[in-house]
């Protein structure tokens, strides 16, 4: 497997999963049309047969295997059929053949068939975005709280500023969605870790970590990637521990552990079953040890690094 990711200044890099070994890299080119749009990368969303990537400046570029980004969509001046604003902080793309596009200046979706672009939460610094199993659409701001739609006719469910729990807890700056097994939907943000308990259609309170990403583990337990480290969190409890210490900014699972990007600890896995930590650095040829994202898609772990 090939290890890819995207860095703040460098493009992207290319990484044998085995020996961890720098195989390649891949910058913008200004001679080369087809290269990709920006060395400044924020997020990455494989989806099987392409990678979207976000970039910095440059909006959205994808990446086939054994091809060349290149750049998919770009803010154009007084036209709204394009991005409203080229500074992508998430992507999500839908089986419905639309891309949801979280942006500085807010939601942009892509339908695919109509060639068309929507913009919702307009003015709004979006952080992320998310479609769950059952067609709603989750927008995370800085300073906005959450907003929630109908994916499909884009009607607003709800506005929160604060946890709709009634705790009176604020959301000042919601970075995540995560949709468990249970198909429950977590809420992540400074100070604050919130559960959609669909089946009684309410939403719980968690301790206030500061969780930045989550994902399932391969055992079905929740793992949060936040300022203190890698936690694992005791849904039924709400009781938590520490994996492993450090900032963290993202995380996913592959089918033995988990991946983080850390803030200076390189590329950080733990496996569930030995309880073994182990990294990626740049000892390894990564061009920094502050890895802003991460993810897993068919045996490939795709991240993006700060240079």
């Amino acid at each position: 497997g090939t290890i890819i990711a995207g860095t703040d200044g460098a493009g992207i890099f290319f990484i044998d999963a085995v020996t961890a070994a720098v195989t390649g890299n891949d910058r913008n080119d200004v001679d080369a049309h087809e290269s990709i749009g920006s060395n400044n990368i924020n997020d990455i969303c494989p989806d099987g047969s392409r990678v979207i990537i976000a970039t910095s400046g440059a909006g959205l570029s994808f990446f086939r295997d054994n091809d060349v980004p290149i750049t998919l969509a770009a803010h154009r001046t007084n036209d709204r059929n394009s991005l409203s604003n080229d500074h992508v902080n998430g992507v999500y793309e839908s089986i419905r053949g639309r891309t949801y596009v979280a942006t500085d200046s807010g939601v942009d979706i892509y339908d695919i068939t109509s060639r068309k672009w929507t913009h919702i939460c307009e003015g709004v610094i979006c952080s992320s975005v998310s479609v769950d199993s059952h067609g709603i659409l989750w927008v995370g701001t800085y300073g906005d709280g959450f907003h929630i739609f109908d994916a499909s006719t884009l009607v607003s469910r709800g506005h929160f500023l604060e946890s709709p729990s009634g705790s009176g807890r604020r959301c000042p700056a919601v970075r995540h969605f995560l949709e468990d097994g249970d198909g429950d939907v977590w809420i992540l943000g400074y100070r604050n870790v919130i559960l959609y308990d669909r089946s009684e259609d309410r939403y719980i309170d968690y301790p206030p970590h500061s969780a930045r990403s989550g994902c399932v583990a391969p055992d079905g337990r929740i793992c949060l990637a936040c300022e203190h480290g890698i936690l694992m969190l005791d849904k039924e409890t709400g009781e938590s521990e520490v994996l492993c210490e450090g900032v963290m900014l993202d995380i996913c699972s592959d089918e033995g552990g988990v991946w983080a990007a850390s803030s200076g600890l390189g590329l950080v896995h733990y496996d569930l079953g030995t309880k073994v930590v182990g990294r990626i650095t740049k000892e390894n040829g990564l061009n920094s040890d502050f890895i802003n994202s991460v993810q897993y898609d068919n045996g490939k772990i795709w991240a993006g690094t700060e240079n």
